[in-house]
């Protein structure tokens, strides 16, 4: 009979009814007080193997005897290795791996314990992938996150051989053979990211552990590998671009000494140098709203002097000149100031003359390449005509030279009726590249003199017969 309360005490009579009617109540039973049961037995169990373990789970018993249930408790066999829980699933651990196990579970409440449940399909505990990694931590940077974690709980029984991070949206990964470390890059700052974080092992990559995080921009990263190479008049320099930090706009690169610098959006550039110095060349990147990021570094070997020809160069333009515009005629030891352009800020330029190269002078460059140097012209130049020539880099650090042609009008030392051999046979350091102007100077000098003695006689002869016509006439004594 049900419906009855607990702990009230019931006696109970039975009638009998047939078709005509029901019959007089038995006597009354003797007094019984109702009171709760053990639960039935838990239903539906099932086992899942793992390493060196099972997952049980259950559905409630039918009944719970008329008191709550307090807890079940999970049994294996073979061996006895049991679970409590309150719950309707627990782990059994312990197993021994290769071993084909069943399991029964018994729920409990006030009254006792209740029977056994169906034992479970029979599993076999295996070495399994690794759990979760635990406490799972995002740090931002510009355009890149660092995560770290904790090992999972459970190795799986196989011995975790790596871990792998991977970003969502756009897939980015890093890997890690053992750290519990590693950074994802190449992300977009401002952009919110979930990080899934796995372990592996010889059995198979477990479930993931998540974390998010936005990377925040800042100044670009470091320049590395930076290389400095020292030319003629120049410096070649080439760097790798940061992998970290916000976007770079451009590049600047500063030569010590001096003040050498270029600005570049790509990753090299010349500077301009000046021959016997070594330089510390410096990179640094940065990026549009002008954060300047780490600097990068390297130094020189001297830079080398522009290398005279033996012989003018011919296909250099005759854009060579002078603070007072472009000249044709010098004279030997004259002081001139020659100006040059287009040449490597901030470099070495020379300055010779020819026949016989003869070095007038080094200068540097301004900041915009262009030169003034005063020179004075060899007071033993030959008279003829020479080259001036300028040599030198230009921005891209190729060769670059310019020439001015002068002519050398008298030779110095000579006399008036001197000559450029003469010059010559003294021992002039220059030899001559033009024609000798001596001996035709020197006729026409003598031609000249010549002419004014003709002159002078015909005015005298014209002023005596002036002053005969004008004289009275003789009287007739």
């Amino acid at each position: 009979m049900t419906g009855l309360t607990n702990g009230t005490s019931y006696t109970f009579a039975i009638t009998a009814t047939n078709a005509v009617g029901t019959g007089p109540a038995s006597a009354a039973t003797t007094a019984v007080t109702p009171a709760p049961g053990p639960p039935t037995a838990p239903r539906t169990p099932t086992a899942v193997a793992g390493n060196a373990r099972a997952s049980v789970s259950w559905t409630a018993p039918a009944s719970d005897g008329g008191s709550p249930i307090t807890g079940y408790v999970v049994t294996a066999s073979p061996g006895g290795a049991s679970c409590v829980t309150s719950t309707l699933a627990c782990a059994v651990t312990g197993l021994t791996n290769g071993t084909a196990y069943t399991f029964s579970i018994v729920a409990t409440n006030s009254a006792g314990t209740g029977p056994a449940s169906t034992a479970t399909t029979a599993v076999t505990p295996a070495p399994s992938a690794p759990t979760a990694p635990r406490s799972p931590v995002a740090t931002s940077g510009s355009r890149q996150v660092t995560v770290t974690w904790t090992a999972p709980a459970d190795d799986g029984g196989s011995p975790i051989t790596g871990y792998s991070v991977t970003a969502a949206p756009g897939g980015g990964t890093c890997t890690t053979t053992g750290a519990l470390t590693c950074t994802v890059t190449g992300l977009t700052d401002g952009t919110a990211y979930t990080f899934a974080i796995t372990a592996t092992n010889a059995v198979g990559t477990g479930p993931s552990a998540g974390v998010a995080a936005t990377p925040a921009a800042g100044s670009p990263g470091p320049v590395t590998g930076v290389l400095a190479t020292a030319r003629t008049s120049s410096i070649d320099v080439s760097w790798t671009p940061p992998t970290t930090g916000s976007p770079v706009d451009h590049y600047l690169v500063t030569a010590s000494p001096g003040r050498a610098t270029c600005r570049t959006s790509t990753t090299s550039c010349v500077l301009g140098g000046v021959e016997g110095v070594a330089y510390t060349v410096t990179v640094q990147a940065v990026d549009a709203l002008g954060r300047v990021g780490q600097p990068g570094s390297a130094s020189t070997t001297p830079v080398r002097a522009p290398q005279i020809a033996t012989a003018p160069p011919a296909d250099a333009p005759l854009t060579l000149t002078t603070d007072q515009g472009r000249i044709s005629v010098v004279s030997p030891g004259q002081a001139l100031t020659v100006l040059g352009t287009g040449f490597a800020a901030h470099s070495t330029a020379t300055i010779a003359i020819y026949s016989t190269p003869v070095v007038l002078g080094t200068v540097v460059t301004d900041g915009n390449g262009n030169f003034a140097k005063p020179v004075v012209v060899p007071p033993e130049l030959a008279a003829g005509t020479h080259t001036l020539v300028a040599y030198g880099v230009d921005p891209a650090g190729a060769t670059h030279s310019m020439r001015m042609l002068v002519t050398v009008s008298k030779a110095s030392g000579t006399g008036p009726a001197g000559s450029a051999t003469a010059a010559r046979g003294r021992g002039s350091s220059l030899a001559s590249t033009g024609a000798d102007v001596a001996a035709p100077l020197t006729g026409g000098i003598a031609l000249t003199a010549l002419g004014l003695g003709l002159l002078l006689v015909a005015q005298r002869r014209r002023a005596a017969a002036g002053a005969r016509t004008s004289m009275p006439a003789a009287r007739d004594d």
